[in-house]
């Protein structure tokens, strides 16, 4: 798993856990797990694509400076994009998604629904009968 991506979730794992054991809920460790899968998502091709081709390509790694520029930079990216992801592609999903299970459920009736045979020796009964 990607480094920033692993950090984030380690602090949510955390935050949940002291929120969680004095009864109180966090406002942000829930935004953070809500947009989980989507920073996990995004956090690989934001790192990938900023050490190759961006201007950072050149940067001292070494340098405490540059790295934690280098940082501060990549997680912002991945903060944003993160946030567009979930709000532009995954909510309408799940929002689509809904409809479709609302719609199936209230036609499925219509088509008949599959039940299954009762256990025991009721397929050896119908043969013989």
């Amino acid at each position: 798993m990607p480094l920033f991506g692993g950090i984030l979730n380690v602090v949510n794992i955390q935050q949940w856990a002291y929120w969680h054991h004095h009864g109180m809920e966090s406002l942000s460790a829930s935004r953070v797990g809500d947009r989980s899968y989507a920073i996990y998502l995004v956090n690989g091709p934001v790192i990938a694509l900023g050490l190759h081709l961006s201007p950072f390509s050149g940067m001292d790694r070494a340098n405490t400076t540059d790295l934690l520029f280098l940082t501060s930079v990549f997680l912002s990216c991945t903060v944003v994009l993160a946030e567009l992801t979930y709000r532009l592609i995954e909510v309408p999903a799940r929002l689509h998604g809904r409809k479709l299970a609302r719609a199936y459920g209230e036609a499925a009736p219509a088509r008949g629904r599959y039940e299954p045979a009762a256990a025991g020796n009721t397929a050896r009964e119908a043969e013989s009968g």
